[in-house]
């Protein structure tokens, strides 16, 4: 208790107050990082006497779906978190925004064109913030890694002697209700239902389960493709993809690149072709343009098809005007007559 006294006394562990006059010497300082299960984030700033103080923590849980993120996704929510809870120290003022991964530190600093439209917008709300990138180590960035790592109330700890123990491999969930075909029977071959087809344990190195969710193995560095088997899901994609607030409208090539970076089905190229031939910003800016086919008819007896055409002429005898040419479709026999105005009927 005595040294609890001594600490507040001496203003050691304690949070600091806010000072806004100094914006260039003392600016507002937040550091974040993203771990397995949470954020979290430090919002600090230098006293008079130079030291670094904490003015306030935060920190949320991820939810199922977040905890399936790649960790590049993982780190830029954290960056939003953070800035949207302690906006009121630091929107429209310049501060120092420090974070972990290199990666990250370059999409905040440099305009990427990024395929994750959550992303995407996530980073249009985050450069509203007027701030300095600064790259920290995660070494050094002690705080704002222990938030995003506090342990979720009900897990149970890791203790020395239970790394000893051989526990028995949980089965991967898996929603099958989702999948049919050859997908179906991945999926359950991955989930312990061993499969006798050769080949389907030969695909099935191919695939993994996320969440429920089949998912294919990326070829080299990229991220697991989602498997879609529903066509009314597919469209629901392709359209989303296409007529996004961000780079929307950029054609088959370019809606196909975002669709296979994040997805997989059979056909896809075909799929966003079909889509983007309903779309008419799309068809004006097509090279390629589509027109109607035409549909000709034959007449088969005289007077069956006539063409009629009227003509507008110098005034010529009696104050004529205008020329009635007709003919016949199937004879070929041609007559014409002139008269005064455009609204006369000939007699």
């Amino acid at each position: 208790m005595q040294e609890l006294k001594d600490e507040f006394k001496e203003g050691g562990r304690i949070l600091g107050v806010p000072f806004f006059d100094d914006e260039a010497g003392r600016p507002f300082i937040v550091a974040t990082d993203a771990g397995p299960c949470s954020v979290g984030g430090l919002l600090s700033q230098k006293d008079a006497e130079g030291k670094e103080r904490p003015l306030r923590f935060e920190s949320r849980t991820l939810n199922t779906a977040e905890r399936n993120d790649s960790q590049f996704k993982k780190e830029v929510l954290a960056v939003l978190r953070c800035l949207d809870t302690f906006r009121h120290y630091i929107y429209g003022r310049r501060f120092i925004l420090r974070v972990d991964p290199t990666a990250v530190a370059s999409v905040l600093q440099t305009d990427f064109s990024l395929t994750d439209p959550t992303i995407a917008r996530w980073l249009i709300r985050i450069r509203l913030y007027d701030y300095t990138v600064e790259r920290i180590s995660g070494t050094k960035n002690v705080v704002a890694d222990g938030l995003s790592r506090i342990p979720l109330e009900g897990e149970r700890p890791i203790v020395a002697g239970a790394l000893t123990m051989a526990e028995p491999r949980r089965a991967e969930r898996f929603l099958v209700n989702l999948y049919e075909g050859k997908y179906r029977t991945i999926g359950l071959h991955l989930t312990g239902e061993e499969s006798r087809d050769l080949d389907i344990r030969r695909q099935a190195a191919q695939y993994c389960l996320r969440a429920g969710h089949l998912f294919r193995r990326p070829v080299g560095l990229g991220m697991p493709l989602r498997v879609v088997c529903d066509p009314e899901e597919r469209q629901t994609i392709v359209a989303e993809l296409h007529d996004g607030v961000v780079e929307g409208d950029r054609g088959v090539r370019g809606t196909y690149e975002k669709v296979r970076r994040l997805y997989w089905w059979e056909g896809q190229y075909k799929d966003v072709g079909s889509y983007c031939m309903t779309c008419e910003e799309c068809q004006k800016r097509a090279l390629v343009k589509y027109k109607e086919p035409l549909h000709p008819f034959h007449s088969t007896r005289p007077g069956g098809k006539v063409h009629i055409d009227l003509v507008k002429m110098p005034k010529g005898v009696g104050n004529m005007n205008y020329v009635v040419n007709i003919r016949d479709d199937f004879t070929g026999f041609v007559d014409g007559r002139p008269i005064r105005s455009s609204r006369a009927t000939l007699e």
